[in-house]
């Protein structure tokens, strides 16, 4: 790859972080091509360069946001389920700026699927490709020895955009991580009756 062609993705990267901080602080309300362009330290005219319309710019961040959520980043590290699960709250629950931005800007992102069908299709996306990487992570941690497998994968995956919501709203990592503690024992009780 050439020096022109990184640098064109490294701005395109920048710009679609600014624009998660944007959503983060604002909401949808007033983003333009201007505010994005100074939060990520480009010119606007590179902003228009790489995407279309300034209403792309919120579609892309929740591409970018779907493929960290759905890569279960470092799930190989896990032994069983219970780890994944911890490993998943552990993800969750994580009060630094840039992870909390990132998951703000998602719940601002998933309030507009219940106005927009562009907003609506990706969120369903995101929440079935979530369901199918949690699947094959169970199944190479314990075969495929469970019925309704893709019902308890959705319902892990609602539980913990509930969770990551109402984590959101105050931060508490010891609360929530302690109220996740008291799921995960749910979760795997449950799991355990699926067995085939």
């Amino acid at each position: 790859m050439d020096g022109r062609t990184l640098k064109g993705q490294e701005t395109k990267k920048k710009i679609i972080y600014a624009t998660l901080h944007y959503l983060s602080d604002h909401g949808l309300k007033n983003i333009s091509a201007s505010k994005i362009a100074k939060l990520a330290g480009v010119s606007k005219s590179n902003v228009f360069h790489h995407f279309e319309s300034v209403d792309i710019l919120p579609i892309e961040a929740m591409k970018m946001i779907a493929s960290d959520l759905i890569a279960l980043n470092n799930v190989d590290q896990v032994s069983s389920f219970r780890d994944l699960l911890i490993y998943i709250g552990d993800e969750i629950f994580k009060d630094n700026e840039e992870h909390v931005n990132f998951y703000r800007s998602f719940f601002v992102l998933y309030n507009e699927a219940f106005h927009d069908e562009r907003y609506n299709d990706l969120i369903m996306d995101i929440k079935l490709a979530y369901g199918e990487s949690l699947k094959d992570a169970i199944i190479t941690l314990n075969g495929d020895i469970y019925e309704d497998l893709d019902d308890y994968c959705q319902l892990v995956a609602v539980i913990a955009d509930g969770f990551g919501c109402h984590f959101l709203t105050d931060l508490n990592v010891t609360y929530y991580k302690r109220l996740w503690a008291i799921q995960v024992d749910m979760l795997i009780d449950k799991l355990e009756k699926l067995k085939k």
